[in-house]
């Protein structure tokens, strides 16, 4: 009888957390011909791990709908842990939705749920992609480092410029997490290359 006491007292305290969590929905298209297995990946200490995969119906729709162990960076994407050509990052966390299309070189947000987080994290994607394309997708395009440079020393105090203004997201931990992203994603587009 205590071993039963015990064991519902535990799931007293254990079950309204869990219940307290909301999946989070992920519903993306292809706006491309060609369709590929889409990976979904968490970020631990800056690696990335696989945590599921989807493979797209004929229509090129995928999703996926999970738990999120974390509150904080995922990636969506057809790359690897490896090779970071189509995989893009986004901020998570319980009871979010996230609408995307992906094409060939890039993504964009569908529909209207969408987080004030990855609204952002959109803005700073499109702000520099011009750049990733140049590094990140070295091998579609005829870059050098005569056009590569000048493309990022224009970013830089354009990148400076939007993260010191404020993003009104209602969300400190994002906020503060977006002061080291956008850095980082920086240094990254400058190694790659």
């Amino acid at each position: 009888m205590k071993k039963i006491t015990t064991l519902l007292s535990l799931l007293s305290i254990g079950l309204p957390a869990l219940m307290a969590q909301k999946p989070v929905t992920i519903e993306g298209s292809f706006a491309r011909e060609k369709f590929a297995e889409v990976k979904l990946f968490k970020v631990v200490d800056g690696v990335t791990k696989p945590i599921a995969t989807a493979q797209p119906n004929n229509d090129g729709k995928f999703g996926f709908r999970f738990f999120p162990e974390y509150e904080g960076l995922y990636i969506v994407g057809t790359g690897t842990n490896i090779n970071p050509q189509g995989n893009y990052k986004f901020w998570l966390k319980s009871g979010d939705h996230l609408g995307i299309s992906i094409n060939d070189t890039a993504y964009s947000l569908t529909g209207v749920l969408n987080s004030k987080e990855n609204q952002v994290l959109t803005q700073w994607y499109k702000m520099a992609w011009l750049v990733e394309w140049k590094s990140v997708y070295f091998n579609r395009n005829q870059s050098t480092y005569v056009d590569f440079f000048p493309e990022l020393n224009q970013l830089l105090p354009k990148a400076k410029t939007w993260l010191a203004a404020p993003k009104a997201t209602g969300n400190k931990k994002f906020e503060a997490a977006l002061k080291d992203i956008v850095p980082l994603d920086l240094a990254f587009l400058r190694l790659t290359f």
